[in-house]
């Protein structure tokens, strides 16, 4: 089953500045008096670091398995094995991870590992981890959303 990130508005404002900034700094690069290799390395930043900031808005999911949780975020994927988890909290730090929107989950891995994840719906979400391993702990403040 597959999950979208919840996106909030701050983050596409973030994103839009970002692109935008972005394809102002690639314009310039291009029409600039600088070498033709220092052009094409610039350029070639520039044009990963757009592609990067599209490909997380267009691609940032979540999928679940019968075995594997599996985070997208843009070409970048991370495998967790559901036994693996061992807890599932509420949570909104703004720690750097696969999540387009404040409104995130902690999900504790072997034991200690930590990642952050925002699916649109977290209770049918916790609840499709839950039916692949019934031992994740959940906390609380997410039971209670039911």
């Amino acid at each position: 089953m597959s999950f979208r990130s919840k996106i909030d508005v701050f983050m596409i404002v973030i994103g839009v500045i970002g692109v935008f900034t972005l394809t102002v700094c690639l314009f310039g690069v291009m029409l600039s008096e600088e070498s033709l290799s220092f052009k094409v390395f610039l350029s070639s930043v520039f044009s990963i670091a757009i592609l990067y900031l599209i490909l997380m808005f267009a691609n940032t999911r979540y999928i679940v398995t019968k075995h594997c949780l599996i985070i997208w975020d843009s070409f970048i994927k991370r495998t967790i094995s559901i036994q693996d988890i061992n807890k599932i909290n509420n949570n909104a730090d703004l720690i750097s991870s696969p999540a387009l929107s404040l409104d995130r989950i902690e999900i504790i891995h072997h034991q200690t590992k930590k990642i952050y994840i925002s699916p649109k719906n977290k209770i049918e979400f916790v609840n499709t981890l839950k039916s692949h391993n019934e031992k994740i702990i959940v906390d609380e403040s997410l039971e209670t959303l039911n």
